[in-house]
């Protein structure tokens, strides 16, 4: 089932609340530790898209903590929760089809579990 946009209220359900670890036992966790393996050789900067409360972009920064980590979300609840606890990641709201950011701004991009969520994902 593809939940249209406009019928999902984004500021009443939060992802990425609890904290992630890079653990072969939990769906996160083997997110995280694929994202992990994937920015080995990256430099620079992360852009986690979708980010929700953080959790990824949090443990991005946690494991690596030479990037410099940016999460957006277009849920202002979800960024306020992330932003109470920022861990070093710039959080900030932002729809996944219109980022705030210059062309080739970051050196690597995240995204899990958005797709789904737009009405165009290509």
């Amino acid at each position: 089932m593809i939940v249209e946009p406009a019928a999902f209220d984004y500021e009443r359900k939060r992802w990425g609340e609890a904290p992630v670890l890079p653990r072969p036992w939990s769906l996160p966790g083997l997110k995280l530790r694929y994202c992990l393996d994937d920015l080995r050789s990256v430099g620079g900067s992360c852009l986690d898209v979708g980010c929700g409360a953080g959790a990824i972009a949090k443990a991005i920064k946690r494991e690596r903590p030479d990037l410099s980590v940016c999460g957006v979300d277009v849920s202002r609840s979800a960024i306020a929760r992330a932003r109470a606890d920022p861990q070093g990641v710039d959080f900030r709201i932002s729809t996944a089809t219109r980022l705030p950011f210059a062309d080739a701004s970051f050196d690597a991009v995240t995204i899990f579990d958005v797709l789904e969520h737009l009405e165009q994902p290509e």
